[in-house]
């Protein structure tokens, strides 16, 4: 029994961070090499991994785990959006798809496989 997949194959970038950024969460560049939280319904590049000092770490490929929030994801292929908050959602008007692996609903997260 496969308990994650977290991590595989992942592609990683490290820019800058304008304070917003934690680890799980989606990115946008918001200016010149700086990532920061995209708006609620917003598109996403990838997802933080790791934040250290002014610098943050984020997938642009592989394996993910991110919070989810709103109605119920399901396995296969999502269209996904920011949340505005730091999270992701289902957004069913989108046109950003996701395959998604694992849904953990107990702690609202989501396995997702960034295809960049």
């Amino acid at each position: 029994m496969i308990e994650s997949l977290n991590g595989l194959c992942t592609k990683e970038i490290t820019l800058l961070s304008d304070g917003n950024v934690q680890p799980g969460m989606p990115v946008i560049i918001k200016e010149s090499y700086t990532v920061g939280i995209p708006g609620l319904n917003g598109r996403f590049f990838g997802i933080c991994t790791s934040v250290k000092g002014n610098y943050a770490t984020v997938a642009i490929s592989g394996v993910v785990t991110v919070a989810y929030t709103g109605p119920s994801l399901f396995l296969g292929y999502n269209t996904l959006a920011s949340d505005g908050n730091g999270k992701i959602k289902l957004d069913i008007n989108g046109d950003d798809y996701y395959v998604v692996l694992n849904i953990d609903e107990e702690n609202s997260l989501v396995t997702i496989l960034l295809d960049k």
